[in-house]
């Protein structure tokens, strides 16, 4: 979700839902931005929402080249100072900054592979919890 109007949307939403359901409001959770604060667990946003964000706001100047996405690691600088601004600005306003899902997936048929999927997926892990997120 990018913009209040689209956070509003989700959280009528939410609203509506939990009424229907005669659920108390807030039992329905949800990890977006602002608008809907009282049905959120915290904000989420990984490594492909900020890839998203960045050409979704850049495509119409012709002079836009995106990056090779296999080459935006969260290790990277611009990634680093994305990550921390977005802590900061969780933690400053008392929400929770819950890490990005993890790059790398499970292999099943290729145990190698797989093991070095899963380190790839610690070690994603590890940088959020050195971060200062509060979940992931």
């Amino acid at each position: 979700m990018e913009g209040h109007l689209e956070a509003r949307l989700q959280n009528g939403i939410s609203d509506l839902a939990q009424d229907r359901l005669l659920m108390s409001r807030g039992t329905v959770g949800t990890t977006i931005s602002h608008e809907p604060r009282g049905h959120s667990a915290g904000l989420s946003r990984g490594r492909w929402d900020c890839i998203f964000s960045v050409i979704k706001k850049s495509c119409q100047n012709p002079d836009f080249v995106p990056p090779d996405r296999s080459a935006v690691a969260m290790t990277v600088p611009f990634m680093d100072a994305y990550v921390e601004l977005r802590i900061h600005t969780c933690h400053r306003g008392g929400v929770h900054a819950i890490g990005g899902m993890a790059s790398h997936i499970p292999i099943e048929d290729d145990r190698q592979a797989n093991d070095r999927a899963m380190d790839g997926v610690r070690a994603d892990e590890v940088r959020e919890v050195h971060a200062s997120h509060n979940g992931s």
